[in-house]
């Protein structure tokens, strides 16, 4: 036999094994990529169909593109030019940006107070870029919310939720203009419920959520996956980390009393309280227990509690004999009250207890 010939035999039946090996190892790592896609598949149509139980986030989205609407306001402001010898305020122009909803057929919308607060003008723009010139309806400072109105009638709403049945964990949508970027939205679960964070001098309690909410997003909808509408973004903290919307229950209550009085007549104390903690807890994240009732830390001048003699360091400890332990517990029963009506404050300083009435005076714009 031929050398040569015998080496291409050889030469031959490697290739020949070869093939046949890259054949089955085709087909194995075939059968594994089918078998991956075949579990990827499955997730991906088994968290859709979480989100089809009730709505596309596209639709829910196309859908409030019809009521969202972007808050152009324009105010002036007391400002003290720096760099004189001399104090020299002046009032200066300035314009701000926020957004609301549109939640009547005859064009009433529901924003936060802050977004018009001091407002010369407000401006409502649609997704098709019309604009109508708005007009303040009134506000409630407390809850921070406003309801203003254009010349519009439109069919397309809000649907109204209900925040009451909304849990820690359900999936939500945040929208706005946040830094004036139009129509953005965000999406994220709601991280709690019920918060009152005392630094944020938030007066009822608030949703919390990781949906992100940034400067233009406030007066925007807090949606969940059917549509609805069960708070309005409101407030971000701890740079930006923790956003939170008011409940739609508290702002459509709001709203109620806004248009049948122009606004909302709140009790007034006329201080600034903290919560007393535990001497380990101060300092700490605002989850550190209350303790022990309320502490005026501050008095402002002629209001009610000036009126009453209270004074910086006291110590409540109930209010109309009910005990308190925390800022939020004193609001509850304040608001369950009006202006003028008398309640009495159990007091405690350098240990010794006295008891004070109060007058409720009627809460003021835009004070804490």
């Amino acid at each position: 036999m031929n050398p040569n010939d015998k080496h291409d035999k050889q030469s031959l039946l490697m290739y020949l094994i070869v093939f046949l090996l890259s054949i089955n190892i085709g087909l194995f790592i075939g059968h594994k990529s089918t078998t991956r896609n075949e579990v990827s598949t499955t997730i991906n149509e088994s968290v859709n169909a979480q989100f089809l139980n009730s709505q596309t986030i596209n639709k829910i989205y196309q859908d409030a593109l019809n009521y969202l609407v972007e808050i152009h306001v324009k105010s002036t402001k007391l400002k003290f030019i720096p760099f004189t010898s001399i104090p020299n305020p002046k009032l200066m122009a300035q314009e701000s940006l926020g957004s609301g909803i549109l939640i009547s057929s005859d064009g009433y919308i529901l924003t936060n107070a802050h977004v018009v607060k001091n407002a010369n003008s407000i401006e409502v723009t649609f997704k098709n870029d019309t604009t109508y010139e708005a007009k303040k309806i009134g506000e409630d400072v407390f809850t921070d919310i406003a309801v203003i109105k254009i010349n519009r009638v439109n069919d397309k709403l809000a649907q109204i939720g209900n925040s009451s049945l909304v849990k820690a964990g359900d999936f939500v949508l945040a929208m706005g203009s946040p830094f004036g970027l139009s129509n953005s939205i965000s999406f994220g679960i709601i991280s709690a419920k019920n918060r009152n964070i005392n630094y944020l001098k938030n007066h009822v309690e608030l949703i919390q959520t990781d949906a992100g909410i940034n400067q233009g997003n406030s007066g925007g909808p807090l949606l969940t996956l059917d549509g609805k509408v069960i708070g309005l973004n409101t407030i971000t903290a701890y740079d930006r980390r923790l956003s939170f919307a008011i409940p739609i229950n508290t702002a459509m209550e709001s709203f109620s009393k806004i248009i049948k009085n122009g606004d909302v007549a709140r009790p007034y104390l006329g201080m600034y309280m903290e919560n007393k903690y535990p001497d380990f807890a101060v300092g700490q994240l605002p989850n550190a227990k209350a303790l022990g009732g309320v502490i005026v830390t501050n008095v402002l001048k002629n209001g009610p509690a000036d009126i009453a003699k209270l004074k910086t360091g006291d110590l409540i400890e109930s209010i109309n004999n009910k005990k308190i332990n925390n800022i939020l517990e004193l609001r509850k029963i304040i608001q369950d009250m009006q202006p003028n009506d008398s309640v009495t404050l159990q007091i405690r300083n350098q240990n010794q207890l006295t008891n004070k009435i109060i007058i409720l005076g009627k809460y003021p714009k835009f004070a804490n």
